[in-house]
């Protein structure tokens, strides 16, 4: 049997208040100095203009799976399509 102390422990927060990881989390969805955007494998590194391509290039790209009947290969696409397109949407 184990016994614990009548002591509570907490752990330290690693954003700090809420406010704090509100405003942490805001700044990651923004372009960084050089203009790319950081947040997402998806758009690791990419401008906001060659996310709208890579998007533009995933419905193509989902279409043509979905004509082929590999349906996984579709999803999977326009998965990757909805997200760039609901990033770019964020920003206009």
């Amino acid at each position: 049997n184990v016994e614990f102390a009548d002591e509570e422990v907490s752990a330290p927060s690693s954003f700090g208040s809420d406010a704090e990881e509100a405003e942490q989390l805001r700044r990651m969805k923004e372009p960084a100095e050089d203009g790319c955007y950081y947040d997402d494998p998806l758009w690791y590194g990419k401008t906001i203009e060659e996310i709208r391509t890579a998007t533009e290039n995933a419905k193509i790209e989902g279409n043509a799976a979905s004509r082929e009947g590999d349906w996984r290969k579709a999803n999977r696409y326009w998965k990757d399509a909805l997200k760039g397109a609901e990033k770019t949407n964020d920003l206009e």
